[in-house]
């Protein structure tokens, strides 16, 4: 019997801020083979990984970082960050404007058939998605490949 292969990511303690309670989740977790602009409209977290700590299209939650980002603020995600959508850290919710490449996130023909590999992770254009399996887009077809908690921010 092989060994387990260890993780990429440390292991961290609780943090008062991470809560199995409510409301902004991970859920999902994706990325482009392009950089990718926000904007934050209001304060926001955004919940990152680095792509290269996905292995054989899974990737344990426990890779995942939280970044605040105060209202005006603007980051480059790279091609090599895995990310959603933002999290709320308030009731009114969150605005962040996102600039993309033309055609970004817009809709395949049709899946790959027979899809292999980084394929498999495929899910419009210039995105290839990892969800968890509690998540909505798992429901609808996106590769399951988040392993571990469903992290969500608890900002109350």
């Amino acid at each position: 019997m092989g060994q387990k292969s260890k993780s990429k990511c440390q292991s961290r303690q609780p943090d008062p801020h991470w809560s199995k309670r409510v409301p902004s989740e991970l859920h999902a977790g994706g990325y482009h083979k392009s950089s990718e602009i926000d904007v934050a409209v209001t304060p926001l977290v955004l919940l990152l990984a680095k792509v290269q700590s996905i292995e054989n299209n899974k990737l344990d939650t426990s890779c995942v970082e939280g970044f605040y980002l105060p209202k005006g603020t603007a980051v480059e995600l790279y091609a090599t960050t895995l990310h959603f959508s933002p999290c709320k850290v308030s009731d009114e919710g969150f605005k962040c404007i996102v600039i993309l490449p033309n055609g970004t996130n817009e809709s395949l023909p049709q899946l790959p058939q027979n899809p292999i590999a980084e394929e498999q992770l495929l899910w419009m254009r210039n995105k290839w998605l990892l969800a968890h399996p509690e998540s909505a887009p798992a429901a609808k077809g996106a590769w399951v490949g988040l392993t571990g908690e469903n992290l969500k921010l608890y900002y109350k």
